[in-house]
């Protein structure tokens, strides 16, 4: 599952988010599991 999120600060800049929930299935053992991932961007154009 991915959630994102952009906010337009004005026309030059802006700052996204995202989130990243992913279930790992792997043979090897010890190796499965949750995985939460955040993500921030901050952008300026000049």
């Amino acid at each position: 599952m991915t959630l994102g999120l952009v906010w337009y600060l004005n026309p030059q800049s802006n700052i996204q988010l995202n989130y990243v929930r992913t279930y790992i299935n792997s043979v090897v053992r010890g190796a499965s599991g949750d995985f939460d991932a955040l993500g921030v961007r901050v952008h300026f154009d000049f």
